[in-house]
C-alpha cells in the first residue's frame, strides 16, 4: 500500500516503479553493511596475523568466540527464547565446521602473508556451489558458474600449484575455505527454521566451549600480555558478524554474497599499511581476477534485484 501511494504521489508512476524505487535503496543499504562487515573482518584478520607470531591458532580462535559469546549471553538472558532450537545436531556440525575453518585460517597466518591467505579462502564460493548442487540439490544456471569459476581461477593464480612458490602451507587457507563451505551448507539448512540470533548464540557458546577444551596447553600469562589486541580482534570480528546478519534482513544471500569480495581489497590495503607487504605480480594478478569475479557476480545479482 505504501509503495503504491508513493508511486501515485510522484505523478502517476506505476506501483511497479515504486517497488523498484523502494527495493533498490534497501539492497544498497544491505550491500553497504556487507562492505563494512568485510572491513571489520579484515581488521580482525590483520590483528590475528600480528598475534599469530606469539599465540597459537587455538588461542586466537578462542578469543573470537569468547568475545562473541560475552556479547550475546546478556541478550540471551533477557530473551530465553534465543536458546530454543529443534536442530541442535546440525548447529553443532555447523559450529565444528566454523571452528575448523578458523583454526586452518589462523594456522595459515603463521606461514602465508595475510593478503594471500585471504585470497586463497575465496575458493569457498566454488566449494559452496558444488556442495549446494550435490547436497541440497540446488539448480545453478550455467551463467552463474562463470563468476564462481573465474574466482577459483584467480585463487589458482595466487596459489600457483606446481610452481616453486607453492608450498604445503597454502593448503591451510584452502582447507579453511572447504570447512567454511560445509558451514554455509549447514546454515542454509538451518535458515528455514532457525532465527539468526539463535544460530549466532549457539555457535558462539559451543565454539567457545569446544576451543576451551583445546586451550589447556596455552600459557595464560601470554594471553594476559595480549589481552587488549585480543579483545579488539574479537570485537571487530563480532561486529562484522552482526553487520552481516543485519544486512541479510534487507536482501537475499545470493544478492549480497558478491560484496564479500571487498574483504580482499580491505585486507590487502591493511596488509600493505601495517606489514609493508606488497604482493608479487602473480598474486596481484590473481587478486584482480578474484575481484573481477566478485564485480561480475555483484552486477548480475543487482540486475536481478
Amino acid at each position: 500500500m505504501t509503495t503504491g501511494s508513493r508511486a501515485w504521489q510522484r505523478g502517476g508512476n506505476s506501483a511497479c516503479a515504486g517497488t523498484v524505487a523502494d527495493v533498490r535503496p534497501s539492497v544498497a543499504r544491505a550491500a553497504l553493511l556487507v562492505v563494512l562487515s568485510m572491513m571489520c573482518f579484515s581488521v580482525a584478520d590483520v590483528l590475528a596475523a600480528q598475534l599469530a607470531r606469539d599465540l597459537s591458532p587455538v588461542a586466537l580462535a578462542w578469543a573470537r568466540y569468547t568475545m562473541l559469546a560475552a556479547l550475546l549471553l546478556p541478550l540471551a538472558t533477557a530473551r530465553p527464547s534465543m536458546w530454543r532450537t529443534r536442530r541442535l545436531p546440525l548447529h553443532l556440525t555447523r559450529t565444528a565446521s566454523q571452528v575448523a575453518s578458523a583454526l586452518f585460517f589462523m594456522a595459515g597466518f603463521q606461514r602465508v602473508p595475510v593478503a594471500e591467505a585471504t585470497a586463497m579462502v575465496f575458493a569457498a564460493p566454488l566449494f559452496v556451489t558444488v556442495l549446494a548442487v550435490a547436497v541440497l540439490r540446488e539448480r545453478v544456471a550455467a551463467r552463474d558458474w562463470l563468476p564462481v569459476l573465474l574466482g577459483f581461477a584467480g585463487v589458482l593464480v595466487v596459489v600457483r600449484p606446481g610452481s616453486s612458490t607453492f608450498g604445503w602451507a597454502a593448503l591451510f587457507p584452502i582447507a579453511s575455505s572447504l570447512a567454511w563451505a560445509v558451514a554455509v551448507i549447514c546454515t542454509r539448512h538451518l535458515a528455514s527454521t532457525e532465527r539468526p540470533g539463535t544460530s549466532l548464540l549457539i555457535a558462539s557458546v559451543t565454539g567457545a566451549l569446544l576451543l576451551s577444551t583445546l586451550l589447556r596447553e596455552v600459557n595464560a600469562a601470554s594471553l594476559a600480555t595480549h589481552v587488549l589486541p585480543l579483545a579488539c580482534m574479537g570485537l571487530a570480528w563480532s561486529v562484522g558478524l552482526w553487520l552481516t546478519v543485519a544486512a541479510h534482513q534487507s536482501a537475499t544471500a545470493g544478492t549480497l554474497a558478491p560484496f564479500s569480495y571487498t574483504q580482499l581489497l580491505w585486507t590487502s590495503l591493511l596488509s600493505m599499511a601495517i606489514f609493508s607487504h606488497v604482493p608479487d605480480a602473480a598474486s596481484c594478478a590473481g587478486m584482480a581476477i578474484i575481484l573481477a569475479s566478485g564485480v561480475l557476480a555483484g552486477w548480475r545479482a543487482l540486475s536481478r534485484a
